[in-house]
């Protein structure tokens, strides 16, 4: 019998949402390659790790300064259930409300109950393992739980403050369940598995569901953290290695040695691999700007024919198993399309009033009309800045609001005042611009080379090294 796929964890933030799958772990914080970020200045350069793991998605906290916060408690794990809302940074900080795709429930495990509000959660520390059971005696499935099989408590343990968690050393499935569940035994030439650590702060057990001196329960304002810490490059690197080419799989990035080679330089060198599963073809992502299937952004899915996979600038269809390039002729399906655009405010008053333009590729288009008539507002709401209170804005066929995270690099906005340093050179501004923005493992001479280009095509090449306060008005724009 198949396992059910893991459910789609999809994030809520400030008004925008981002969707990822089971397979990689997601990160959170103020970091450029996050892959959801917050610029706020009680955000750690990368607060908070998302992962699917023993059939759950858990919040945990990466040794954050300000921490990670349910109804007002600092946690530094969190089980995730579809509804979830957390703060980071402080009690009143960013708020991220979590929903879980359809997924049964799983055989064994008690209900996902939310955290009453100001009810203060709970988290176990299992600072006792459970000794196996005889070989003589049958045991029992993996989740199962029989009360009338259960064992005699051992003797008292004398008492110790437990352990912190150790992360990211994972639990095996066996250890990770209740105190009172069986366990299997470990193999005769493997260490014995120390101390392990369960945290739940969305499911307490009750006070008989294990012998006392097996669990300790402490409230989660005492619990010492301390050891969740990782730095944010080993963590990135790890995952990047966890994530190793398999034989007979297809490889997709910006280097000359992958399968499939994207000229792109929002593209990592080593990107993507597609990888033939029993449930069809998988596309993993391995990249820091992310990989997207029909506009979400995904750590890994199963495709399907005519899904549209995006890298970078770049557009590829599924088709018979394999990526194919879309020609210039079919992206390019119509440019900007604005149709029936209002935008309301939150004290009612209408700013935008059915606004529809259409703007085909290679035109030049000009919004003219007097001071305050909304040049701005429609000019933020196109680019994507905002959403539109009715009516929808496409760019080749993709609605800029609902795919925003796969248009973004496609969409340049120049605004009112200079956001360039005056002092230095035009190619410094440029270098540090590229330095930002390209993937980090973008190297000096290709940043260079894309530098080069766009100097070029601006006309500006012979000003390279005139600093940016002796250029014109025009040429600073």
């Amino acid at each position: 019998m198949s396992r059910p796929a893991p459910p789609m964890l999809t994030i809520r933030h400030d008004g925008s949402q981002h969707t990822f799958a089971a397979g990689h772990d997601v990160v959170v914080g103020r970091d450029v390659r996050a892959d959801i970020r917050i610029t706020d200045p009680r955000i750690s350069r990368a607060h908070l790790i998302l992962r699917f793991e023993q059939g759950k998605w858990q919040a945990i906290d990466n040794g954050s300064v300000n921490g990670t916060y349910v109804n007002g408690y600092r946690m530094p794990v969190i089980d995730i259930h579809d509804g979830q809302s957390i703060n980071i940074g402080n009690a009143g900080g960013p708020r991220l409300t979590f929903e879980l795709g359809q997924q049964p429930q799983r055989a064994g495990r008690p209900p996902a109950t939310g955290v009453r509000g100001g009810e203060m959660p709970t988290v176990t520390w299992s600072t006792r393992h459970p000794e196996p059971p005889p070989r003589s005696q049958p045991r029992p499935q993996s989740g199962g739980f029989s009360r009338s099989e259960r064992r005699p408590a051992p003797e008292p343990a004398p008492a110790r403050r437990p352990h912190p968690p150790s992360y990211p050393r994972k639990a095996s499935p066996q250890a990770q369940q209740r105190p009172n569940y069986p366990i299997q035994q470990a193999a005769p030439d493997s260490p014995p598995p120390s101390e392990m650590t369960v945290v739940d702060a969305a499911w307490a057990p009750s006070p008989d569901s294990a012998p006392p001196n097996e669990t300790t329960v402490v409230k989660a304002g005492s619990a010492d953290a301390s050891n969740f810490a990782t730095r944010f490059m080993k963590f990135m690197s790890q995952r990047s290695a966890s994530s190793g080419t398999l034989a007979g799989s297809v490889t997709i990035g910006r280097a000359n040695d992958n399968d499939l080679v994207i000229p792109d330089v929002l593209a990592s060198r080593h990107h993507a691999t597609l990888v033939l599963t029993p449930l069809g073809t998988e596309i993993r992502d391995r990249s820091v700007n992310g990989t997207f299937v029909n506009g979400t952004r995904v750590g890994s899915a199963i495709l399907r024919q005519g899904d549209v996979v995006t890298i970078g600038n770049i557009d590829l269809v599924f088709t018979d198993s394999t990526l194919v390039r879309r020609t210039e002729a079919a992206t390019r399906t119509g440019g900007l399309e604005v149709r029936s655009v209002n935008f309301t405010v939150d004290n009612g008053k209408q700013l935008l009033n059915d606004i529809s333009l259409i703007a085909r590729p290679g035109t030049l288009t000009a919004v003219i009309g007097g001071s305050g008539a909304g040049k701005t507002t429609l000019a933020r709401l196109i680019a994507g800045y905002t959403r539109p209170t009715s009516g929808s804005v496409t760019f080749e066929g993709h609605d800029i609001h609902a795919e925003y995270a796969s248009l973004r690099s496609r969409i340049g906005m120049v605004p009112q005042d200079d956001v360039v340093h005056r002092q230095l050179t035009v190619n410094q501004a440029l270098g540090y611009a590229a330095e930002l923005r390209l993937p980090p493992d973008t190297s000096k001479a290709d940043r260079a080379k894309v530098v080069a280009q766009v100097l070029e095509e601006l006309d500006l090449t012979k000003h390279a090294d005139t600093p940016v306060d002796k250029l014109s008005g025009g040429q600073r724009k």
